[in-house]
């Protein structure tokens, strides 16, 4: 059988990595303390808002189109031969709001794209001016 051998020296554990490494990151935390103090001194000149406005709710005629297919003003339903009388109203006040036109956020039993359609026809047929389409989660909205 071959003998094991055996040395007479003991395992060490180098320090001069582990201080090296030490003085690396506290130069590195010591740069950036004085880089960071040097930003915080300079002068940045920030916009006033004394000029702002407060928000205010603007007026709007809203017509929907529920899942029906059948058209509402302001959340009352509208008879289809009484729909281009109202519009024809809207259009001619002077101070008319805008009108905004939507979908109603329900499950439709009928195809609710070709009644849209013939609506925005009706509104443009009508003159109506201010027309808005809000912005639906996840698609674009158009708003003049």
């Amino acid at each position: 059988m071959r003998p094991v051998r055996r040395h007479d020296y003991a395992p060490r554990v180098e320090m001069m990595p582990l201080i090296d490494v030490v003085f690396l990151l506290l130069t590195f935390f010591i740069f950036a303390v004085a880089v960071l103090d040097r930003l915080k001194t300079s002068g940045v000149d920030l916009l006033s808002v004394e000029g702002a406005q407060q928000a205010v709710d603007e007026p709007v005629v809203l017509l929907e189109v529920d899942g029906g297919g059948n058209v509402l003003i302001d959340g009352r339903a509208v008879a289809d031969d009484e729909l281009d009388g109202r519009l024809r109203e809207l259009a001619g006040r002077a101070d008319a709001p805008p009108l905004v036109v939507t979908l109603q956020d329900v499950e439709a039993t009928v195809d609710r794209g070709p009644v849209m359609w013939r609506l925005l026809d009706r509104i443009r047929n009508a003159g109506v001016g201010d027309i808005r389409l809000p912005k639906l989660e996840g698609g674009s909205g158009v708003s003049p």
